[in-house]
């Protein structure tokens, strides 16, 4: 078994063998509710039920743009729809943004700058082809 120690921040990435491959390991106790690690996927996209129903994501981190209550009614079409513990799942409308050139949707500006540099440029379906190299 070799191992890294995940940056100090509680767990280790393990080589259990050849057979199994790599886990991640705790190396301390973490508390109910505690984030052990976020990254960033590589690729990542919606199920097209989630966007045929308008379920709305940032189109770069899938953070929800909408709360699950908001969602719920939504879907129902009744606005007088109450679920329990709402306070659970906030969102952050303030900071949503919009791409300048078409209807796509962020959680953040910080989500859509990354978004144009990594791939909305290029894949951006709005605007003409000279707005494609503006940058954010």
């Amino acid at each position: 078994m070799s191992s890294g120690d995940g940056g100090g921040q509680g767990f280790a990435v393990v080589t259990v063998d050849d057979d199994v491959g790599r886990g991640l390991f705790a190396t301390r106790t973490f508390s109910s509710g505690e984030t052990i690690l976020t990254e960033t996927p590589v690729v990542s996209c919606q199920h097209a039920w989630n966007a045929s129903y308008g379920y709305s994501a940032c189109h770069l981190c899938l953070a929800p743009l909408e709360t699950a209550e908001q969602n719920a009614r939504r879907l129902s079409d009744n606005p007088g729809i109450l679920l329990p513990n709402s306070e659970c799942c906030q969102t952050r409308p303030n900071f949503h943004v919009e791409c300048e050139s078409c209807p796509v949707k962020y959680c953040s500006d910080q989500c859509r700058r990354e978004a144009w540099d990594r791939f909305h440029k290029t894949l951006c379906y709005g605007g003409c082809v000279a707005s494609r190299s503006k940058r954010f």
